[in-house]
């Protein structure tokens, strides 16, 4: 709250900007005001815009107007006379200049560029009633902002979305190649380089959702920006014999318990840790010990759980005292941990149990237990539960003769790539498996890689390493 004596002064120059917009015959709207921060004593400029709030099933738009503010660090209660008198005008000008702007994105529905931008970064479903999340909104309008700051001050035509049907490819690598060649302090690396192009080629992509006249694939295909071909760290020998002890100490432990088991699956299945935390009842056959799922890139993937122990706490998450399967949940893996005391010194008060049935361990949550885990065993610091998946894939490799084809296979990779990279670092010349490339054309092939599949065990004993 600002005090009576900025109240005061505050009043004096709100009566005098009144008074000048007489003066100056300046219009009552778009209204706006002149208010001061409490802390700084600079003066704000207070105003509001149309924006697009929403889009109702009727496609009817959804206009609210939204409250901005303008900071001026150089003028204050202090010094706003003469500071401010000469600007009353100048702000006006702006003011209307913003609204004008905002207005045109709220109500077009044609060609206009911005429009379609605004209306991508809404909290609305994209397609198939799908709503983006909060972090991806984020990053969509940022990349795509950039892109149209640099368009309006390029290429003015390229305010329509049509101008990029036919010049969209050599436009975009125009702004990229700005990018990666502007200066130092903010030349991008390709890694940024890339992220852009992947969130803007989906936002062209989306356009052919709306407007059916726009051609889809607008983008695709461009060389970029090469990207970083090294393979992420692994355990060494002497870090997974930690880990491994880690395993054998804490798997009971109320703080680390929830963490070790789903830690076991991620190591003896090569599994992401998205599709571990997310496991389903339903997506394993009890039987034969088998847990089917979707995972990258919309691949099946089936995974034998033949470890005795990874096994029984699996079964156990999953039935009730009378081995009977839960009803009352769907997912293996559902929120149950105990939430530490704030007085540890204190033996009679004891932790608390945390249980929801609905909701399954997050992604993130596994990553900042696993962090804790690096940091408690003093091991390299740039292992993620990632590193889990490559060890598997290296154990896999080294037990198959290097036979990359059929590893891609076990762990739901789309290409061969990625595998071969751990294969040139990991696996020795001497156990490579090598292939006619006709062969791996040949129908066949695929059909005998698929029984081999079937018929190996493709899952690790921690035990035995």
């Amino acid at each position: 709250m600002i005090s009576a004596v900025q109240k005061s002064e505050l009043k004096k120059l709100q009566l005098y900007v009144e008074n000048e917009k007489r003066l100056l015959r300046l219009s009552s709207l778009p209204k706006y005001s002149y208010q001061v921060d409490e802390r700084t004593n600079k003066i704000i400029l207070c105003y509001s815009i149309p924006v697009l709030a929403g889009i109702k099933y009727n496609n009817e738009k959804i206009i609210r107007r939204k409250p901005k503010k303008r900071y001026f660090s150089e003028i204050s209660l202090d010094n706003w006379n003469p500071s401010l008198t000469d600007r009353i005008e100048e702000h006006y000008d702006w003011v209307v200049d913003q609204n004008f702007k905002a207005k045109r994105v709220a109500n077009s529905d044609n060609d206009d560029l911005l429009y379609f931008i605004e209306l991508y970064c809404q909290k609305i479903p994209r397609r198939k009633f799908r709503i983006p999340s909060d972090s991806t909104l984020k990053a969509d309008k940022f990349f795509l902002d950039d892109y149209y700051h640099w368009i309006s001050e390029n290429v003015n035509e390229a305010l329509s979305i049509y101008f990029h049907i036919d010049n969209g490819k050599k436009l975009y690598m125009q702004y990229i190649n700005s990018k990666l060649m502007g200066e130092i302090t903010s030349r991008w690396s390709n890694n940024t380089a890339n992220s852009s192009y992947t969130r803007i080629r989906a936002f062209f992509n989306w356009l052919n959702f709306k407007k059916h006249d726009f051609p889809y694939g607008l983008l695709s295909n461009l060389e970029v920006a090469a990207t970083s071909k090294k393979v992420g760290p692994s355990f060494t020998d002497t870090e997974f014999a930690k880990v491994y002890e880690f395993i054998n100490k804490y798997k009971d432990d109320n703080e680390w318990g929830w963490f070790v088991i789903i830690l076991q699956v991620m190591l003896v299945t090569g599994a992401r840790v998205s599709e571990v935390v997310s496991m389903n009842i339903n997506d394993i056959d009890f039987i034969s010990k088998t847990w089917t799922f979707i995972g990258k890139g919309g691949q099946e993937r089936s995974v034998k759980i033949d470890n005795g122990i990874v096994w029984s706490s699996i079964h156990k998450k999953c039935t009730d005292k009378s081995g009977t399967l839960r009803k009352d949940k769907d997912f293996v893996f559902h929120r149950r941990y105990y939430k530490q005391t704030s007085k540890p010194d204190r033996m009679d008060i004891k932790d608390i149990l945390i249980e929801d049935v609905k909701q399954h361990f997050t992604a993130s949550g596994v990553q900042h237990k696993f962090k804790k885990m690096v940091k408690l065993l003093s091991i390299n610091p740039k292992l993620s539960p990632h590193s889990c998946r490559r060890f598997y894939i290296t154990q896999m490799l080294v037990k198959y003769n290097g036979n990359i084809p059929l590893v891609a296979n076990l762990v739901g990779h789309k290409s061969w790539d990625m595998v071969r990279r751990y294969a040139d670092k990991m696996v020795k010349d001497s156990t490579k498996q090598t292939l006619d490339l006709d062969e791996i054309k040949n129908k066949e092939f695929y059909e005998d890689l698929k029984r081999q599949r079937d018929s190996l065990t493709n899952i690790i004993d921690l035990d035995k390493l």
